[in-house]
């Protein structure tokens, strides 16, 4: 992506201009190269430090948490997240056939995410239900009510459901996660959505072992 190239000449520059100064080399390459524009998708994705900072405000066996929890653990859009209940779950597994792809999912619910279902009083037909125990209404519904939640744990008003599915993906494609394992997990139908995970963690790999590479033979 256009940001991390921005991002790799910005240091490339410096490493030239110190060659420079050191008489390494006669002339900074580098230099008249223009930044490329670029722009993102208006979607803000979850900092650890932000899902910590969630996390800590509201603790295990709340409502907010296990929805923090289902949608970081899932991967499920707002629209699938407020539809799971026990009838989803066995042996261990949440299986649900999403509404925007219709795509099937079935996501092994992590340690953590047992415990805090464990832990949460649950609705009868959901688990995530509203303040008065009803099911929400609709995905724009729950997601208003998120944010609400978001706001009490003193987060930016940029904080949201999809953020959290991409704060997700992202910390599994630069785990090292697969595009075809992200599609497993997401339940994208083709393999572009995933790439753009595992393009944008690869590039950020590539950047950093070129520079250390660079240093070392100037």
């Amino acid at each position: 992506m256009n940001s991390v190239a921005n991002a790799f000449l910005i240091a490339v520059v410096v490493v030239f201009k110190w060659a420079v100064s050191r008489g390494l080399v006669k002339s900074n390459p580098t230099t008249g190269v223009a930044r490329q524009s670029w722009k993102t998708n208006g979607i803000h994705t979850w900092t650890v430090e932000q899902i910590e900072q969630f996390r800590k405000h509201f603790p295990i066996g709340t409502k907010e948490r296990l929805a923090l929890e289902m949608m970081l653990f899932l991967g499920l859009r707002r629209s699938d997240v407020i539809r799971v209940g026990a009838q989803h779950i066995k042996d261990g597994v949440m299986s649900i056939q999403t509404q925007k792809t219709g795509v099937h999912v079935h996501i092994p619910l992590s340690p953590a995410l047992k415990a805090c279902i464990d832990a949460t009083p649950l609705g009868d037909e959901v688990f995530l239900t509203t303040s008065y125990g009803k099911t929400f209404l609709s995905p724009v519904s729950f997601s208003a009510w998120f944010k609400t939640q978001c706001k009490k744990a003193g987060l930016p008003p940029e904080c949201g459901c999809h953020g959290l599915r991409k704060a997700g993906a992202t910390i599994l494609a630069n785990s090292g996660a697969s595009a075809y394992e992200l599609m497993a997990m997401y339940g994208w139908s083709q393999s572009s959505m995933a790439e753009i995970y595992t393009k944008e963690s690869d590039r950020k790999k590539l950047a950093v072992s070129t520079i250390d590479l660079l240093a070392k033979n100037i």
